[in-house]
């Protein structure tokens, strides 16, 4: 065991080695390329409009009157989101002084449950699954840079697919509302750097405000859950909403080195071409 040990801290410091060998200044180096690999966490808060309408009727319409169910826990709102996200993007300060592009991948969920009692005077409980996976294209500028933290801003297209899954205690889960969302998110963003910029794992830290350009409807739902309200609906707008909301994502970014580096010294080194001084980077 102690062998298999020795043998990985060696690799692992021999991989190290090599690739920060090139950086040998500990002065603030802007003239750095970069790819990354990042892992992170998101989580968002919404308040849909639509949604909230059919939670509402669900929990309003069992009260326990003559021929209803009675809630003793309501069906809680949907509002807090939160999920891992796996992000590739690249840093290009070598030729565009800070603009980096992005794409991510995430999932966001959540679980409500409610409890009561049913007409017939037996024990109940239904389940609601919200589960979302996005995807976000992702174009910005880092115009602050110094030796252990930048700060830069951006904005993304945005796509969402959600589902919505429901089961009770005497019926399986079943998927019973798929709604999709496309729009725009603005955000200012902070990188740190836990050591120094030679080490390669970067803190993302992205704040944001997602517009919602089309409307979802929560109309299946309303109908799976609130069956006898249903038949009588008649605003079926108030099912419907956006999924503007305010986010957080907090990504560690594992930094790859740059394939450019061989190219940007032979372009350096052609008469009359002029590029910035220290490329010494990755």
């Amino acid at each position: 065991m102690k062998k298999i040990l020795f043998i990985a801290v060696a690799f692992a410091s021999i991989i190290t080695t090599n690739i920060f060998a090139q950086d040998t200044t500990k002065q603030v180096d802007l003239d750095r390329n970069y790819t990354w690999l990042g892992l992170g966490y998101s989580a968002m808060y919404f308040n849909h409009q639509g949604l909230n309408y059919v939670i509402d009727r669900y929990n309003n319409t069992r009260q326990g009157k003559p021929g209803q169910a009675r809630l003793t826990t309501k069906m809680p709102k949907f509002h807090l989101l939160t999920g891992p996200q796996l992000s590739f993007g690249h840093m290009n300060n070598k030729f565009e002084n800070g603009l980096f592009y992005e794409f991510t991948f995430g999932i966001y969920r959540a679980d409500g449950n409610a409890e009561g009692i049913n007409a017939d005077s037996t024990k109940g409980s239904r389940l609601l699954q919200y589960r979302c996976g996005y995807y976000s294209l992702t174009g910005g500028i880092v115009p602050i840079q110094s030796e252990m933290l930048d700060i830069g801003f951006g904005m993304s297209a945005d796509g969402f697919l959600s589902n919505v899954y429901t089961s009770t205690s005497a019926s399986p889960s079943e998927n019973v509302q798929m709604n999709t969302a496309i729009g725009i998110s603005f955000f200012p963003q902070i990188h740190l750097f836990p050591l120094t910029k030679s080490f390669p794992a970067v803190i993302v830290i992205r704040p944001y405000y997602y517009l919602d350009i089309l409307p979802s409807d929560f109309d299946n739902l309303n109908e799976k859950i609130n069956p006898s309200s249903y038949d009588y609906e008649t605003e079926f707008e108030k099912s419907k909403g956006k999924f503007s909301h305010l986010g957080l994502r907090v990504t560690l970014n594992i930094a790859f080195v740059a394939r450019k580096q061989a190219a940007t010294q032979q372009i350096k080194n052609r008469p009359g071409v002029k590029t910035k001084k220290k490329t010494s980077g990755f």
